[in-house]
């Protein structure tokens, strides 16, 4: 009976090992098809959540861990997330300032500013020097480094531009002669390429064009028939050009730069040009209008740029 004993508790023993193996392997093959993100651990007395996302957690202790603060906002403003240093900056928690505006910790005066960096953001890096104010009321002179997050495949995400591209269209049909299309951000940039591409000979200037390349796209754009439209963007593209093949001259949004603006204004009006021509500006929002009118008049530039986004603030 001692034997038969031992041979029943062993063959319970191995039923519940397998049960446990089981369970183990059903762990295992979550983990291996990525249906798990984190597991929890003990950690002495406490339980710690450790993620499962390899070079991830070594980019998440770093962004944790340095000391310059990192902050994600929404398009509106809505604090998402903030590291520590972000949060000892304006001397309070993390806790504290999640789901609150950046807008109710930045002075009246700079609230348009921020608004315009977080614009430009959202297309290509910016940076801007102005001020927080932490929870006591005490100004921060802060550098503003401001971009838009992308997904894991470096994907834009899209906006619906086919009323202005339908504009752009119209404007371009009119030309009598070569367009130059400028396009300040480089996400929109592609978009109006491929969308040009579709009926015409097409080029396109931006930073990826090397001096080499841009010099043999104007040699052509200016001395053969193709291309028939470049589309670049100004900031690569405003200086020490000569576009007098071109007798149209589209921006397809404003720039927040009035130098640049200037200087991309004068590439149809060099010497040699015998066209007539006509720079047409593409516009669909209140503070576009009013930041093509701020460039245009030239005074006061970034006091009109700022008072625009401060009205837009109180609409």
């Amino acid at each position: 009976m001692s034997e038969m004993g031992k041979t029943l508790q062993t063959s319970d023993d191995v039923e519940a090992l397998r049960a446990r193996v089981a369970e183990l392997e059903d762990t295992l093959e979550s983990i291996r098809s990525n249906q798990v993100d984190a597991i929890v651990i003990a950690d002495g007395n406490r339980q710690r959540i450790v993620t499962l996302h390899g070079a991830d957690q070594a980019y998440r202790t770093f962004v944790e861990e340095m000391g310059q603060g990192a902050v994600t906002i929404d398009k509106d403003g809505t604090i998402l997330y903030c590291n520590e240093a972000f949060a000892e900056l304006l001397d309070t928690t993390y806790d504290r300032l999640i789901a609150h505006s950046i807008f109710e910790l930045t002075p009246e005066e700079h609230a348009g500013e921020l608004r315009a960096l977080i614009w430009t953001g959202q297309t290509e890096h910016t940076q801007q020097r102005f001020c927080l104010r932490d929870l006591s009321g005490r100004e921060r002179s802060v550098l503003i480094s401001a971009g838009c997050v992308r997904s894991d495949e470096e994907a834009y995400v899209p906006l619906d531009v086919s009323e202005r591209l339908a504009t752009l269209d119209e404007i371009v049909d009119e030309a009598n002669a070569k367009v130059v299309i400028f396009v300040p951000y480089t996400g929109a940039l592609h978009r109006v390429l491929d969308h040009m591409g579709k009926r015409f000979t097409v080029a396109k200037i931006d930073g990826s064009t090397s001096r080499t390349q841009r010099k043999q796209i104007i040699a052509a754009f200016e001395s053969t028939p193709n291309p028939q439209i470049i589309v670049a963007h100004p900031k690569t593209a405003a200086h020490g050009l000569n576009l007098v093949a071109a007798d149209t001259m589209i921006w397809f949004s404003p720039i927040h730069s009035l130098d640049i603006y200037g200087q991309a204004c004068e590439r149809m009006a060099r010497p040699g040009q015998k066209l007539t021509t006509r720079i047409v500006h593409i516009g669909a929002t209140k503070i576009e209008w009013g930041v093509y009118a701020a460039l245009r008049e030239k005074e006061r530039f970034q006091a009109r740029l700022f008072d625009l986004f401060k009205e837009e603030m109180k609409v």
